[in-house]
């Protein structure tokens, strides 16, 4: 078998988790080396995965891409970490280590090495990090000559201990769901999964996919727990009510004949939270086995009431939405009270692509907050914001689409094909039109953001997008992502116009320091300019460079959607990826660059914002200065950082 260098590893691993091609120049900037020693990677990469049967894609405008379906990923990944060449990664190896750990009551630096493949020196190196991990969930680690080393702590936050770390490590992509299922032997796992299906069967519940898993992992080590006569307690009080109701009697009966063994009270009301803790894809009917809990549905209607406000739209009346996030707090409270761990993976994807949401969802939520002595993560602020997405774009959405006038220079059978394709395949665009060129100046008093033309144009105040009249594919994806930003920076308008009380005032210097603002600095690629503009905050120990990596990754994978004042990008990533305190940098460049692998957005202005809660306005606050084009023009030539400190949120268009 062919052995692999670390950088080699490391290429491989990013382009398992890369969903688009990426260019070799991309990889030889990323890893600091010459396009010529990426290529020679490459060759190696590709001989080892034709082995696996794999193919590795490399197209001379396109890039490179790994053509693999996602069980040949979860393989590949779990037949790496069984080769004696394969290098684990630093947070990787953590985690790894976190869970042998928790498996076994008592092991030995010996016994870690040997499963892991590695040495007893490393793992000792580690072992500090390890303890740091598992200390967040309020677990210690005890070393003993005699016994080894062993998780201790209470037995609950040992048991939170393993999901968390699974919930962590799948979010972050560091471990695959199959190397956990794989500490277990097969036959438990299916018992566990059957378990599971016999639940939703009985209570009229069906259970999430993500949560499928996290449930079948709870299972199999609440087993092995009671194996080694480690059992959780609960004061009686908590339980007395539980242990009289149906579903206790059903959890028992399903677990005597799926496992072959009796349950204390304890252990039933402990599993019973887990399932009351998972997350839910539909109650069918009116069915809840989990008793419907009254603080869920006041939160609902507050939250609606609150929402309604903002937006002016009577959330209350849509039955989908009310039913929906009901359902979810339920689900949500609980795992708050029982300090469960709230994981979403498309958190970061809400704040970047739908902040108009996320912003009114957030500061709808700080009342209900305060009413109710909670303090929702940013994870769980993004579902919310799912929720009440979802029910705006029913009711509203349509009214912030663009407005396109349609020119053709062609017959009226290829003008009627164009618009004809429009109307099915942009349905959500209001289209003006088809017309001819010479009739363009009638229609220039309408409200249009955007001309698609058959033929070429070239007008001073509006876009023009030339198109096929077929509307090839591609043509079709540049059309959607116009829509999209033009329908994104109509909602921000509205959210920074809604969110600034008359008798706010703030400048920019109160914001970012002086010292933290760079002008006129020399142009490099964008990645070059995301270090260049958060390095104040790197060198003054606001961020770490996990963040700094962080924030590249956010625009390699979700696009340049943060640009949606004109020549600004404002990134920022999740509190989670080496945020120390809370910051903000800015960066203006001596002229613009494109932004992004697609090279189609450019950008002159940089900021780069940290923040170690979800609470913070410093986003607004700095939308709501540079959305004043006087102060934005001001920001992109001045020379003077004196001279833009006192820019603020009241200026004159």
């Amino acid at each position: 078998m062919i052995s692999l260098t670390n950088r080699q590893l490391s290429i491989l691993n990013r382009l398992l988790f890369q969903k688009d091609y990426v260019k070799i120049r991309q990889l030889s900037e990323a890893f600091e080396v010459s396009d010529r020693t990426i290529r020679y990677d490459l060759d190696y990469i590709q001989s080892f995965l034709k082995e696996s049967e794999i193919s590795l894609l490399r197209e001379p405008r396109k890039g490179i891409f790994l053509d693999i379906t996602a069980q040949q990923a979860a393989i590949l990944k779990n037949d790496l970490m069984q080769l004696n060449h394969y290098v684990v990664a630093p947070k990787e190896f953590i985690y790894m280590l976190c869970i042998k750990i928790l498996l076994e009551q008592h092991t030995t630096l010996d016994s870690l090495g040997d499963q892991l493949n590695t040495s007893k020196n490393k793992v000792f190196q580690n072992m500090e990090k390890v303890e740091v991990e598992l200390g967040k969930c309020g677990i210690k680690i005890e070393r003993k000559p005699s016994k080894g080393i062993s998780p201790v702590g209470n037995e609950r936050d040992i048991r939170n201990a393993f999901t968390s770390i699974f919930n962590d490590a799948i979010v972050s992509s560091a471990i695959s769901v199959q190397y956990f299922f794989q500490q277990f032997n097969h036959e438990l796992l299916q018992r566990a999964n059957t378990f599971i299906k016999k639940f939703e069967e009985e209570q009229a519940v069906q259970f999430s996919d993500d949560s499928l898993d996290e449930l079948k992992l709870v299972l199999c080590y609440q087993f092995n727990r009671i194996k080694m006569n480690q059992f959780v307690e609960f004061p009686f009080v908590e339980k007395k009510d539980f242990i009289k109701t149906q579903v206790y009697e059903d959890i028992q009966n399903m677990y005597t004949s799926i496992f072959y063994t009796n349950l204390e009270d304890d252990e039933i009301f402990y599993l019973y939270n887990q399932l009351k803790g998972a997350k839910v894809s539909t109650f069918p009917g009116s069915i809840d086995p989990f008793n419907k809990q009254e603080d869920a549905y006041q939160i609902t209607y507050l939250f609606a009431k609150e929402v309604e406000k903002r937006l002016g739209i009577n959330f209350k009346q849509d039955l989908e939405f009310i039913n929906g996030l009901v359902v979810h707090l339920q689900v949500a409270l609980h795992r708050l009270a029982n300090n469960q761990r709230i994981e979403n993976p498309l958190t970061e994807q809400v704040k970047y692509k739908y902040r108009f949401i996320y912003e009114i969802t957030r500061k709808a939520l700080q009342k209900i907050e305060d009413l109710y002595q909670l303090q929702l993560p940013e994870d769980e602020i993004a579902y919310i914001a799912m929720h009440l997405g979802a029910s705006y774009e029913r009711h509203s959405f349509s009214g912030y689409m663009p407005t396109a006038l349609v020119v053709c220079g062609s017959g009226l059978a290829t003008s009627s094909l164009l618009t004809t394709r429009l109307k099915v395949m942009l349905p959500e665009l209001k289209v003006f039109g088809p017309i001819s060129v010479s009739h363009i100046d009638q229609f220039m008093d309408q409200p249009i953001d955007f001309i698609i033309s058959t033929v070429p144009l070239t007008l001073q105040d509006l876009e023009v997008v030339i198109v096929n009249p077929l509307l090839e594919p591609e043509e079709l994806m540049n059309l959607k992502g116009l829509i999209f930003k033009k329908t994104y920076q109509r909602q921000m308008n509205e959210l920074i116009q809604k969110e600034q009380p008359l008798n706010d005032y703030y400048e920019l210097g109160n914001l970012i320091p002086a010292d933290y603002i760079q002008l006129q600095e020399e142009s490099g690629t964008w990645r070059d300019s995301i270090k260049m503009a958060g390095k104040p905050l790197l060198e003054n120990d606001f961020i770490t460079n996990q963040y700094v990596n962080a924030m590249i990754r956010a625009v390699e994978e979700l696009g340049p959607y943060m640009v949606f004042i004109p020549g600004v990008a404002i990134v920022h990533a999740s509190s989670k990826d080496g945020v120390i305190k809370d910051g903000a940098s800015l960066l203006v460049l001596d002229h613009p660059i494109p932004f992004g692998d697609s090279g189609k957005v450019m950008v002159q202005v940089i900021i780069v914002i940290c923040s170690t809660k979800s609470e913070s306005d410093l986003f607004i606050h700095l939308v709501q200065i540079l959305e004043k084009q006087d102060n934005l023009e001001m920001v992109k030539n001045s020379t003077s950082i004196q001279q833009i400190l006192n820019l603020n949120n009241k200026a004159a268009r």
